[in-house]
């Protein structure tokens, strides 16, 4: 049991109490819980999350007139160019090393307060197909780092909606 003693009271609250009653509090307090999830495209649609699904969520842009449009994938390109740019410095500073040059084609999603909330991506071959042999190591490790630098990674300024974007990379140590 744990003790909470206030000036109008000296009940005791037992632990499991506290816990439900921090629980709802962190419920309540707007705290963006959605976890970072960093998937290849497979495992993704593996666990019931298809790339189709979270594209008619993030970065709708139906209804747009043709600048509106041109703007909206121009803002959803040069936000995933520079967390690209990003997240290869990070991989870079922690000394992430696969057999160099790891090219990527990489679909992201943020949410309005511009926190990174997907991260699927496929490992490509020099000649831009599928890789299906990459290392098992460093995908783990690649995916690691993926989710701690986006645990920690906002785009600036965040957004007036939800936005996705797709891109290949290639990140050569």
């Amino acid at each position: 049991m744990f003790a909470i003693v206030n000036a109008h009271s000296t009940s005791k609250i037992p632990m499991r109490s506290i816990q439900k009653i921090f629980f709802i509090l962190l419920l309540c307090s707007g705290c963006d819980l959605s976890a970072q999830e960093v998937f290849t495209f497979q495992k993704a649609s593996a666990k019931g999350l298809h790339y189709q699904q979270l594209d008619s969520i993030y970065g709708h842009a139906a209804g747009l007139d043709t600048a509106a449009l041109r703007r909206h994938v121009e803002e959803n390109e040069n936000h995933h160019a520079l967390t690209l740019k990003k997240l290869g410095h990070f991989l870079k500073k922690h000394n992430y090393q696969c057999e160099p040059p790891l090219r990527l084609y990489t679909k992201i999603y943020w949410n309005e307060g511009g926190k990174l909330v997907y991260f699927l991506y496929h490992f490509l071959t020099a000649q831009g197909t599928l890789k299906r042999n990459f290392d098992q190591r460093h995908q783990r490790q690649f995916e690691d780092l993926v989710r701690i630098f986006s645990a920690g990674y906002d785009a600036e300024g965040g957004f007036n909606r939800k936005i996705a974007s797709a891109m290949t990379a290639v990140y050569d140590e």
